[in-house]
């Protein structure tokens, strides 16, 4: 986010310094801020390109929340701004600014990108090059980054909900999270094991994204491989839309229906990118789909 004039970045709740939002960083100040809705332009005068910050509290400040309000001007000191322009979104790795997938896949998979580690290249090859559509590629990456929306996700951008609402959209008894709702809650579980069933595996799985995906892949050969990542991402890409529908739509849970939908899917995809099968009979593939190891 580039800071023009400031008049539409909300100071505590926009992600425009640091590596979240301020409130999110800074919660008991946060909490203790006069202005919690107010813009950057609305908390300081600039002066050049830098700010002379006037924060209000509604008490004064001691001991660790004073501690905290040293840190937050050291940190927002380093803000820069060219008042004379409009607020605005900026991709730094793209030269024009623009956001691309292109460009973000070189960042995820660039050895100087500190928060990849080296193993992970392969993973993210592995996805962006898998025969799916491209909305069940981005929606694997943002699971696997911790990004989809969530309730727990959304709490953290200062989303509100009643209780009732950051329960799991399937077993309604845990919050919602994004490992809960895939891999953590019964109702998932009895979906990997149905797949599992499909392709002649029996395994307990890790409840984590990442290491659920790696195990899964490696449940066969080489070979298997491709196929195996073209399942994990269906099922991850069919259990969200069933989140959805019952989270929004007050769908009920069916099971059986979601692992038909997401075999048949599965079908239509090898179809759809030329992928080879190991038979041509889809009603003996439906029920069992075996692997070559």
């Amino acid at each position: 986010m580039e800071i023009g004039e400031g008049d539409t970045i909300l100071f505590w709740h926009h992600w425009w310094i640091g590596d979240k939002s301020l409130s999110v960083m800074f919660p008991r100040l946060f909490y203790l801020s006069n202005n919690q809705r107010g813009t950057i332009k609305s908390m300081g005068d600039w002066v050049d390109e830098k700010c002379e910050w006037k924060l209000s509290w509604n008490r004064e400040l001691s001991g660790r929340d004073l501690e905290q309000a040293n840190t937050l001007h050291s940190l927002i000191n380093r803000a820069r701004a060219n008042a004379a322009a409009k607020d605005g979104w900026r991709w730094k790795p793209s030269p024009n600014g623009c956001f691309s997938v292109k460009t973000a896949y070189k960042v995820l998979c660039s050895e100087k990108n500190p928060t990849v580690h080296p193993h992970e290249d392969n993973i993210w090859s592995l996805i962006w090059k898998a025969a799916v559509p491209f909305k069940t590629r981005t929606t694997a990456w943002r699971i696997l980054k911790g990004r989809l929306p969530t309730c727990d996700e959304l709490q953290k951008r200062q989303v509100s909900f009643q209780n009732a609402d950051i329960l799991c959209g399937f077993c309604k008894v845990k919050d919602e999270t994004i490992n809960h709702t895939f891999f953590e809650c019964f109702k998932a579980d009895e979906v990997w094991k149905e797949i599992l069933r499909w392709i002649g595996k029996q395994t307990t799985m890790n409840h984590k994204a990442k290491e659920h995906l790696l195990a899964f892949i490696n449940l066969g050969n080489k070979d298997d491989s491709h196929f195996l990542l073209v399942v994990w991402l269906c099922t991850i890409w069919c259990i969200w839309k069933e989140r959805n529908v019952c989270k929004f739509n007050q769908g009920v849970w069916r099971k059986e229906k979601l692992v038909a939908e997401i075999k048949t899917r599965i079908w239509g995809w090898m179809e759809a990118f030329k992928m080879q099968r190991i038979t041509s009979d889809f009603r003996r593939w439906f029920t069992e789909a075996k692997l070559h190891g």
